[in-house]
């Protein structure tokens, strides 16, 4: 996803800070796991600054849920991490 993309200095930057960084809240991880599972989904990154620095993230996505009209946020990762949440 270009979005995803777009933040994977920043993303990087600020898991290299975060002394409780699980292997599910790296950029490396997200991108993977979007590029073979976000099919048919939708991206969201919250992003969290304070004075223009990414202070924390939160990846998110939505899609139909079980072939019905209902939409549904969730993690990225849903299903194949074991530590879903944002870095901050």
């Amino acid at each position: 996803a270009e979005t995803m993309t777009a933040l994977r200095g920043e993303w990087q930057t600020l898991q290299a800070e975060c002394p409780d960084l699980t292997p599910f809240q790296t950029w490396e991880w997200n991108e993977a796991w979007w590029r073979h599972f976000g099919a048919r989904k939708r991206l969201h990154l919250l992003r969290f600054t304070h004075e223009n620095r990414l202070v924390g993230i939160a990846p998110l996505y939505t899609s139909f849920h079980l072939g019905t009209p209902l939409r549904r946020l969730a993690w990225a990762g849903t299903g194949q991490g074991d530590y879903l949440g944002p870095l901050t």
